[in-house]
């Protein structure tokens, strides 16, 4: 699985401590997630992350978990500190 913060290049461009602030956010929260579904984190690249499955099943609900939590986060957020997320899965 990997994850990309949804025009993080424009975020840093506007305001580079809003994004650092993101960045940090979205690693703490992710990073939560990941250990719940037996999910390895390979690497970061930047705002993305690379995270190792053993189960296609467990990569998808972990996706669908992140998915949640960013939606719960971002309802109480304000504009600039909504944090979108892109995920993509690739079997091996």
């Amino acid at each position: 699985m990997c994850t990309d913060i949804v025009g993080y290049s424009a975020i840093s461009q506007e305001d580079e401590g809003n994004a650092l602030y993101l960045l940090d956010l979205h690693r703490k929260l992710l990073r939560n997630i990941f250990p719940k579904f037996r999910g390895n984190e390979i690497k970061t690249i930047g705002d993305a992350f690379m995270v190792e499955f053993s189960s296609a099943l467990d990569a998808v609900e972990c996706s669908i978990n992140i998915q949640r939590e960013l939606d719960a986060y971002n309802a109480q957020a304000k504009q600039q500190k909504k944090i979108y997320l892109r995920i993509g899965m690739s079997k091996a």
